[in-house]
């Protein structure tokens, strides 16, 4: 079986002040975590987490901060009715909105400081697979999301030289 990995490190250390109580919770079950004076360290050792589990006190708590409205409270609130694993954990699946990259993004808008974000991910595969290996950078400014992979890279590359694939 072909094990797939997205190692992955955000570029940029991220003042605590510029985010949020619901940020800062499900970031750090998605990444890594250093802490480094006013600031923290995002990365991930094989991937960013899709599945994450927090504390429900903690949960609660964050999602009745008013600095939270801004994301879409409703689905973290059926998340928490579907629950019944545990009276104290949640398990929440974050590779839906809001994403970790819905939430950089919206820490840049607010920033005083950041101009950006960027992460970088390399793509990896225990086995020789042609989709196992490539990486990719996402670019995270006030008012976009955008990225390129390896792959778009090429693509580019082929164009400029004039080369078109069978």
């Amino acid at each position: 079986m072909a094990d797939y990995t997205q190692p992955t490190v955000i570029q940029q250390m991220i003042p605590l002040a510029d985010m949020t109580s619901l940020e800062r919770l499900l970031l750090e079950q998605i990444f890594d975590v250093e802490t480094e004076d006013d600031r923290i360290y995002l990365s991930a050792y094989e991937s960013p987490a899709a599945l994450i589990w927090v504390e429900r006190t903690d949960l609660e708590a964050a999602l009745a901060a008013p600095e939270n409205a801004i994301y879409p409270i409703s689905e973290f609130r059926e998340q928490l009715k579907c629950y019944t694993w545990s009276g104290t954990t949640v398990m929440l699946d974050v590779s839906t909105s809001p994403t970790w990259e819905d939430m950089l993004h919206n820490i840049v808008k607010r920033s005083t400081t950041l101009k950006f974000i960027s992460a970088l991910t390399s793509y990896y595969c225990n086995r020789m697979r042609l989709d196992g290996f490539g990486g990719y950078v996402t670019f995270i400014t006030k008012t976009a999301i955008t990225g390129k992979g390896t792959e778009d890279i090429l693509n580019e590359m082929l164009d400029e030289a004039g080369i078109e694939l069978d």
